[in-house]
């Protein structure tokens, strides 16, 4: 089967141990014809039934493990190369380095054969909550990874949570925050502890924009909550 076939029978597949071996035999079939980086990438799925995603309904895990893998099978050629762990690396410095894209973007004095609307745009700029950290961030992440996604929502059992960005191929999940006046500190705390508990991802990063300068160690913050669950990996930033 070419991908698009394999991709028609994933979505076909109504049980997870059927999903399992589907993905073993595509797994074999794209080593064979030399798409070992691809095939790799589904690996990381297997075994569903009993990896992190057990703890949810099998419904769910069905639903999440076939758009995973058909994530996977429609990842651009030109990004095969990258390992989630090179990915991960690539992310981090993303996130670690938006503060220099702000300002050079926004704060630097722009080239004399600029034109106006860099001036206009450069006059107005503000962020002024997470949603347009969001788009920013976003935009930045898309450039090098095509299939990023936007306001995925995931079911955590007593509640629904929302995941701001989701790289599905490399099983990313990014919160983004910005800090106000009316939030405190222990809500904030309360609020980044339980996007860590709840999301299901292996890899989840963190960025606050602490506009209302309310951490009081950056350090300290960043240390806590990168410890808060071994079992993932779990980075956090913060700029201000």
């Amino acid at each position: 089967m070419n991908r698009e076939q394999s991709i028609e029978f994933i979505q076909a597949i109504e049980d997870t141990k059927a999903l399992e071996r589907a993905i073993l035999d595509i797994i074999d079939e794209l080593k064979s014809e030399g798409s070992k980086e691809i095939a790799d990438g589904l690996e990381q799925l297997i075994p569903i039934s009993n990896n992190r995603f057990s703890v949810i309904g099998q419904k769910e895990l069905l639903q999440e493990s076939k758009r995973r893998a058909i994530s996977i099978l429609k990842s651009e050629p030109q990004f095969n190369h990258v390992s989630e762990k090179e990915a991960c690396c690539i992310v981090e410095r993303v996130l670690g380095n938006v503060q220099l894209y702000l300002q050079d973007m926004f704060k630097r004095q722009p080239h004399t054969k600029c034109t106006d609307s860099i001036l206009s745009m450069q006059k107005c700029f503000d962020i002024g909550n997470e949603y347009d950290l969001q788009h920013i961030v976003y935009a930045l992440l898309r450039a090098v990874f095509p299939l990023a996604r936007i306001e995925e929502y995931q079911d955590a059992g007593a509640c629904a949570v929302r995941k701001d960005i989701c790289i599905d191929e490399f099983d990313i999940a990014i919160e983004l925050k910005c800090t106000r006046d009316s939030l405190s500190a222990k809500k904030l705390s309360e609020e980044v502890a339980s996007d860590i508990v709840h999301y299901d991802n292996k890899n989840i990063f963190l960025l606050i924009y602490d506009k209302a300068r309310i951490i009081d160690n950056i350090d300290v913050f960043r240390d806590t909550y990168e410890k808060t669950d071994m079992s993932k990996n779990v980075k956090v930033f913060v700029m201000l």
